[in-house]
């Protein structure tokens, strides 16, 4: 290992600003991905720079390790791309890349094999990974566009289309880009340290420095993290591919940075790890010269993530001591200009991911006190333009401002014939046929998802909302 000892460039004290906080309403299509029955979740949802969706769907009930299922969304259908045993539906598990590629992880053996890498290539999927990469298991899959996956099993391996190849001894929860660039972190049981592969030799980028908490490596070789300098409190480190600078230098908790390929940085503070009050829970922007303080509120934000373009996503939720503040979660954005809030539905919205035309994706729980049952949902949002027509039929959305009663199907528009009887406004007009018996019914019983595929269609319903359909063709 080729071991360089990178020197903190000078620290820089950066005056922070505030932004003021305008928490309009952001105009936004909204698209549910799954209508999760009892006993069924979703989770882990990632997007890629094409609006393709993919989520882990877990079963909780009976045989609750031999019914998960990797779901996909081309951004028309989504379907059942595997079934697996036991997917670990944290954000680490599973990924995609622009080509439609995706990569997770799971077990078998009603969960008691170890955990396996898996890929699925646009036709087929393949195992990757076995026990000799990793007799405790495999972890944290990230793929880049050219097919390249790295994961965590014994030690850093490197996946190149044909052959594994470990790249460290050591380390888990690997980064990789469109350059072939990895980093991990490696903790030896008492500080944790940060590694980064160029393609050829492994660059050890700090040392005793408690780091954690990386940040996608971007695709322009940015990499950040969070770390302690004092033993007491996490600051902000960035790595711009030669120098590392530490960006924050206080006495709170500066955690989860995010960076883009133009070396721009997010995170949220809090006043300690173990703050649940709101107290300083703010979202921060490193704009490659200055930090902003995009957030002045008493809410808790959290989370953030920054796209290419330097748009921003974030969690937030209210300060509350009735067990309540966590299922009033809800999504904010930053445009560049001002804040706007994306969701206002009452659930828990958090894991907002986001993509280059700040397309949102997010993981959604509501939850019955009276009959203690939670279900969580992915959901997909579609930012308002100037032409807003997502399903690319002459007819804008009628959330944007237009007349298509569900910019999800094509053949439903104010100019489409109207076919009595299908349960479709196929004409966007409420007072021409519409509603008759259905074809088929799929059984509310059924827990096969992996036998349909699924057509996603959203109904325009007064005070501006949507209310979303799925309807199940069953595969042939």
């Amino acid at each position: 290992m080729k071991r360089v000892l990178i020197s903190v460039l000078a620290t820089i004290f950066f005056a922070v600003s505030a932004v003021p906080v305008s928490h309009s309403q952001e105009p936004y299509q909204f698209f549910q991905l799954t209508r999760n029955p009892v006993d069924w979740d979703a989770g882990a949802p990632k997007i890629n720079d094409n609006g393709w969706v993919t989520w882990g769907q877990m079963y909780w009930g009976a045989n609750p390790y031999q019914d998960d299922f990797i779901h996909l969304y081309d951004g028309m259908e989504s379907g059942s791309i595997a079934a697996c045993d036991f997917f670990d539906e944290t954000h680490e598990a599973l990924d995609i890349n622009n080509v439609g590629h995706v990569v997770w992880e799971a077990a078998s053996e009603e969960g008691q094999g170890n955990q396996q890498i898996f890929l699925y290539d646009g036709e087929n999927v393949v195992q990757i990974s076995d026990d000799s990469h990793g007799a405790s298991g495999n972890y944290s899959p990230r793929i880049n566009d050219h097919g390249e996956v790295v994961w965590s099993g014994q030690g850093i391996w490197f996946y190149d289309g044909v052959d594994a190849t470990r790249i460290s001894d050591s380390g888990a929860g690997p980064e990789i880009n469109n350059l072939g660039q990895v980093a991990w972190s490696y903790y030896d049981g008492s500080v944790s340290d940060v590694y980064f592969y160029d393609g050829t030799a492994v660059i050890q980028l700090t040392e005793n420095g408690d780091a954690s908490m990386l940040s996608p490596l971007s695709d322009g070789g940015y990499l950040a993290w969070a770390g302690r300098v004092d033993g007491v409190d996490r600051e902000v480190f960035l790595y711009d591919g030669n120098d590392v600078t530490q960006l924050t230098d206080n006495d709170i908790e500066d955690v989860g940075p995010h960076t883009n390929a133009g070396g721009q940085v997010v995170w949220h503070s809090q006043a300690s790890m173990l703050d649940f009050d709101c107290d300083h829970w703010e979202i921060f922007l490193y704009d490659g010269h200055t930090t902003t303080q995009l957030t002045n509120d008493d809410l808790c934000n959290f989370d953030p993530k920054i796209n290419d373009n330097g748009r921003i996503a974030w969690s937030a939720r209210p300060d509350l001591d009735t067990g309540l503040q966590y299922f009033l979660t809800e999504i904010y954005v930053h445009d560049g200009s001002g804040i706007a809030q994306v969701t206002n539905d009452v659930r828990q919205d958090i894991d907002v991911q986001i993509n280059g035309d700040g397309f949102l994706v997010w993981e959604s729980a509501w939850y019955d006190f009276n009959a203690e049952l939670g279900i969580r949902d992915i959901f997909l949002g579609v930012p308002c333009s100037a032409e807003a027509d997502y399903d690319g039929d002459g007819y804008m959305s009628i959330t944007c401002g237009g007349n298509d009663c569900n910019d999800q199907n094509p053949l439903v528009n104010p100019g489409a014939t109207e076919i009595p009887g299908n349960g479709i406004d196929d004409d966007c007009d409420v007072s021409s046929p519409t509603w008759g018996t259905p074809a088929s019914v799929v059984p509310s019983g059924n827990k096969e998802p992996s036998d349909f595929t699924n057509l996603v269609l959203s109904l325009s319903i007064p005070m501006g909302g949507v209310l979303l359909l799925r309807i199940l063709r069953r595969k042939r």
